[in-house]
């Protein structure tokens, strides 16, 4: 599975010029800090489930979805 993260920039929007992705172990879990950005998980090679537990509380940041402004393309090293 692929964990694709951006901290947040100097506007409040992902600052994808520092974005990292990463290949978590199978049974790794992942916890965000406040103010990384992620984008959902992603498994590569079959359906998988995930389980997420978050604060909610109740106010429109509870959730914040952003489009970029162009595609990111992450290559994996050779033998994934």
């Amino acid at each position: 599975w692929l964990v694709l993260v951006a901290p947040d920039g100097a506007d409040g929007k992902p600052d994808m010029s520092r974005a990292r992705a990463f290949l978590p172990a199978p049974g790794q879990g992942i916890t965000f800090r406040a103010d990384v950005w992620h984008h959902p998980l992603t498994v590569l090679d079959r359906p998988g489930l995930f389980a997420i537990s978050m604060w909610l509380d109740g106010t429109s940041g509870d959730e914040e979805f952003f489009t970029l402004p162009a595609p990111v393309r992450v290559l994996a090293p050779a033998g994934i």
